[in-house]
């Protein structure tokens, strides 16, 4: 069994409070897979403290959300779920794994949040806009550009994502995996040298292929 740290997504309750949250598909995803997983709250204020008590053999940054405005390229529309808070504490846990070579997952939101780490930027041209009520748009193919751990060819995933990262927006250090097989788009990647791959879809969500998420995430898990 492994054990995941994973970040929250931020929003506010019916009191206007302000709220961290995790998905429970998210939670039972990974269980199924063998990866327990430890929230990290976004109030955090010694995240290096918080970590040494714990032994985990990766991060998971979940979905949910939207990367820092900075990032976003051209007059693309903007939303307003980015949080500083998580920003920061994503940060410090990324710089963290990646200097202890810990694993590092991202998803929807949180393979962006790596893109921009890394020093790529985001677009916001995505052809199906998601409504306020995160309604799936239809399912969608992608093309394996870069076979990994015999995975080839096409298959058919989600789409929960109101933006993407186009070739141009790539960090210069992460490989793509895979393209939306009609937009082009990058839908997945891992890094050239650090333990990072980043899912544009959202596996933990009803998937058209569910054998291929899992063997995806576990294999790279595993390897």
């Amino acid at each position: 069994m492994f054990r995941f740290l994973v970040t929250q997504a931020r929003s506010v309750d019916r009191y206007g409070s302000p709220i961290d949250y995790l998905e429970d598909s998210l939670v039972d995803y990974f269980s199924a897979i063998d990866v327990d997983l430890i929230s990290v709250s976004n109030c955090s204020r010694d995240i290096s403290g918080f970590v040494k008590e714990i032994d985990f053999d990766g991060l998971v940054i979940s979905g949910g959300g939207d990367v820092h405005p900075k990032f976003l390229k051209g007059s693309g529309k903007k939303y307003n779920r980015y949080s500083n808070k998580r920003d920061s504490i994503e940060n410090e846990l990324i710089d963290l794994c990646i200097e202890e070579e810990k694993m590092v997952i991202g998803i929807c939101y949180g393979m962006q949040k790596l893109n921009t780490y890394f020093g790529g930027s985001i677009s916001s041209n995505i052809i199906n806009d998601i409504t306020k009520t995160n309604i799936t748009v239809d399912n969608h193919s992608i093309s394996i550009v870069k076979p990994i751990f015999g995975l080839k060819g096409e298959y058919f995933v989600n789409q929960f994502h109101n933006q993407t990262i186009e070739p141009e927006d790539l960090a210069i250090d992460l490989k793509v995996i895979a393209i939306d097989s009609s937009a082009g788009n990058i839908e997945a990647f891992i890094h050239s040298r650090f333990n990072v791959l980043g899912v544009q879809w959202h596996p933990d969500r009803k998937s058209p292929n569910p054998e291929f998420n899992n063997k995806l995430i576990s294999m790279f898990i595993n390897n």
